[in-house]
């Protein structure tokens, strides 16, 4: 991915900038569509909501969140594609995974954590709510260990870890998205030494006190994320802004 460290590729960036803000509305489809179009629809709208979110705190005094934010965004330009390769199972996993976290939450948090405010949240739940989850959880197991879901075993995640998404779904995206942006970014999200600007000296550790940060390489990679959603979810929806959005998100990956 270029970074605009030059005049012409920060006119670039900001040329794409302006043309993502023209796509936007496209979100906003009230028509009909398939129940998987509706969740890419609905990741559409988080990956709009988190690409504003970056805009507003790369701009101002809130790198860090800009960076948590951009983290959660480029994630979805590998989850969203992986639903797709499987239309049928994918997104009952991806459903099942969160149900999975509520059960857990409920059943073992309170003695977990010790918590009372966990105790409270489960004693509101009832055993039949309880007993729906563990349910839902162990038919979506068996429909992954039915169909050899790779990365999914007999207990843990009902879903693959984002590194077997991304070897499953093969493409240049994919990899660009997981091996260079994603990997880059989880050392900014994890108060890793670099997110916080420490400088280790055989006498100590010493904070950084430099200029302020370039935003060009975090709102470039927030642009390519954002507009390789709105692709997807052209192609899945109906849209019709696949060209409108992929010919910008090249510009900004492989310049000319």
């Amino acid at each position: 991915m270029s970074t605009p460290h030059d005049s012409a590729a920060l006119a670039r960036l900001v040329n794409v900038e302006r043309q993502l803000e023209s796509l936007q509305s496209t979100l906003d489809f009230t028509g009909g569509s398939t129940p998987v179009g509706i969740i890419a629809l609905a990741f559409g709208h988080r990956a709009r909501s988190l690409y504003l979110g970056i805009r507003h705190s790369a701009e101002g005094p809130s790198e860090a969140a800009a960076q948590a934010a951009l983290r959660a965004l480029v994630e979805q330009t590998i989850i969203l594609p992986w639903l797709l390769l499987d239309r049928d199972v994918h997104p009952t996993l991806w459903k099942a995974e969160n149900e999975r976290h509520l059960r857990n939450l409920i059943r073992d948090g309170p003695a977990k954590s010790g918590s009372g405010s966990a105790a409270l949240l489960s004693a509101r739940v009832s055993p039949q709510v309880l007993a729906n989850l563990e349910r839902w959880v162990d038919e979506a197991r068996a429909l992954a260990i039915e169909k050899h879901v790779v990365g999914v075993r007999e207990s843990g995640s009902l879903l693959p870890g984002l590194d077997v998404m991304t070897a499953q779904i093969g493409t240049a995206e994919a990899k660009e998205a997981y091996f260079i942006a994603y990997s880059l970014i989880s050392g900014w999200t994890h108060s890793s030494a670099g997110a916080l600007g420490m400088v280790f000296r055989p006498d100590g550790v010493l904070f950084e006190n430099g200029p302020v940060e370039d935003t060009a390489p975090i709102r470039s990679m927030a642009a390519a994320a954002y507009l390789y959603v709105l692709e997807i979810v052209s192609r899945e929806v109906g849209l019709a802004i696949e060209d409108e959005a992929g010919s910008p998100r090249k510009q900004l990956l492989h310049p000319a």
